[in-house]
């Protein structure tokens, strides 16, 4: 078929490419390969950088896109949110608890989801800030339906 589905176990992969118009999973071998949470994510999804997609927030936030960046803390009460940075951009990644991520997670992710700014009550910054997270009154937020973490390369923190 046309459709290759990643079902909601997670899969563990070197890379999530695109050749001659199809979403090709790279194995990969070592201790620590990258891992694929949540729903199927369509075989013509493109990465882009945070940076990129903050630059024009509008243009991702009306259908899922695969965003990347550096994880820089996951919650740690259930590890249903991440927030990744680029540069100086960040965005929440929420998983809408659909899925939880490892509350060690780290190196790089890409989120598959719809990018939004979104108001938040002090009481919710005060609880996200409480789980272990950066959080602000507004923020950029990825409701991502899947999470490909890739760690750190070996050697640095």
């Amino acid at each position: 078929g046309d459709e290759f589905v990643l079902g909601r176990v997670g899969v563990q992969v070197a890379a999530i490419v695109l050749r001659d118009g199809d979403l090709v999973l790279v194995p990969r071998e070592g201790p620590q390969p990258p891992t694929l949470n949540g729903e199927p994510v369509p075989a013509d999804a493109v990465t882009v950088a945070l940076a990129t997609a903050l630059a024009e927030p509008e243009r991702y936030a009306q259908s899922p896109h695969a965003i990347r960046g550096e994880i820089t803390s996951v919650c740690q009460d259930k590890g249903c949110w991440t927030i990744i940075r680029d540069g100086s951009a960040w965005a929440r990644v929420s998983t809408g608890h659909r899925y939880f991520l490892p509350k060690d997670a780290s190196g790089f992710a890409v989120a598959y989801g719809r990018l939004e700014l979104k108001d938040i009550d002090a009481k919710t910054v005060a609880h996200l800030a409480a789980e272990g997270g950066q959080a602000e009154a507004r923020e950029y937020r990825i409701d991502a339906l899947a999470i490909a973490i890739e760690p750190a390369a070996e050697g640095t923190p």
